[in-house]
């Protein structure tokens, strides 16, 4: 049994977020995360969202988030991957991620307590300011693929070990 697939055996607990790629043409909006949770992700570049809330689904907490970190209205979007990252060295980081490409929004990104948006060229995205698992995922869901799978963390803040694939079409995005 690998390591990653030992410590997901152990059946840790998850805490479920979404994050939101907001694309318009060539480019994609991400950024720098100002404020943060158990210190996860400060300053580090990244898609827009967090938590779902008690009760909430992932949808109403990917509108949520956005309107809430950039103050945008997500009006289209699209479910483009599920991906678990795991961090048996600080288990408070243990998350269970749904992708969403926002394809259509109203208003403007802005700047907030929480983020600092900025929009790069889905060909040019600034990968070394990002999770090093999003230096995989990101450019793939950009480029339109729908994907499933897991990381494994070291206590480095490196990825140990991964398990992630390319969803067929019309396969089904894992939950």
């Amino acid at each position: 049994m690998s390591e990653l697939q030992d410590y997901l055996s152990t059946n840790p607990p998850l805490l479920e977020m979404v994050v939101g790629y907001l694309v318009k043409d060539s480019e994609v909006l991400l950024g720098v995360r100002t404020r943060v949770s158990d210190g996860l992700g400060h300053l580090i570049v990244s898609g827009i969202g967090g938590r779902l809330e008690e009760g909430e689904s992932a949808e109403d907490a990917l509108v949520r988030e956005v309107l809430e970190e950039i103050e945008v209205q997500v009006t289209d979007y699209q479910k483009v991957g599920h991906v678990v990252c795991l961090s048996p060295h600080h288990p408070s980081w243990n998350l269970r991620v749904t992708y969403y490409l926002v394809t259509d929004f109203e208003g403007e990104p802005k700047k907030t307590e929480d983020i600092d948006p900025n929009w790069y060229p889905k060909d040019a995205l600034p990968l070394r300011d990002m999770w090093p698992d999003n230096r995989i995922t990101v450019p793939l869901v950009v480029s339109g693929k729908h994907i499933a799978g897991s990381f494994l963390y070291g206590a480095d803040g490196q990825i140990v070990e991964h398990d992630l694939r390319e969803l067929a079409p019309n396969e089904p995005i894992p939950a």
